[in-house]
C-alpha cells in the first residue's frame, strides 16, 4: 500500500478521541492503527471489511456520496470513500466533543490523494 495512505491512519490517532482508524486500498490491502488494546487488529479488519461492503452497496444509491457517519452509544465512525475503491474508517469515542474540524480535513484530503 502506498505510504502516503498509511500516513492518514497515523494521522487519524493524533486526533483527540479517536480510539483507530483505518484505510483499505483499492485492492483490497487493509492497514489499521489502534490507540487502544481492547480493540483488536481482527476487530478492525472485521469492521473495515464490512465498512467497505456497506459504502460500496450505497454507492448504488447515492453515486456521489464521500463520506458516511454511523452513530453507536459509544462509538462515532467515519467513513470517505475515494472513486478508486480506497477507503477510510475513523473510529472515535462518541462524546460531545469531537474533533469535527480536523478530521473533515483529513477526510478531505483523503478523498484526493492518489493510491498509487
Amino acid at each position: 500500500m502506498n505510504v502516503s495512505l498509511q500516513s492518514f491512519c497515523e494521522r487519524c490517532l493524533t486526533l483527540h478521541g479517536v480510539v483507530a482508524s483505518a484505510v483499505r486500498s483499492s485492492d483490497g490491502v487493509v492497514y489499521q492503527r489502534s490507540a487502544e488494546p481492547w480493540f483488536s487488529p481482527s476487530q478492525i479488519q472485521q469492521a473495515m471489511t464490512r465498512l467497505a461492503v456497506a459504502a460500496e452497496s450505497l454507492r448504488h444509491q447515492a453515486p456521489d456520496a464521500q463520506r458516511i457517519c454511523w452513530t453507536f452509544e459509544h462509538i462515532v465512525i467515519y467513513l470517505a470513500s475515494r472513486h478508486d475503491g480506497a477507503h477510510l474508517a475513523v473510529f472515535l469515542e462518541n462524546r460531545d466533543t469531537l474533533p469535527v474540524a480536523k478530521l473533515d480535513l483529513i477526510l478531505n484530503e483523503f478523498t484526493n490523494v492518489s493510491d498509487r
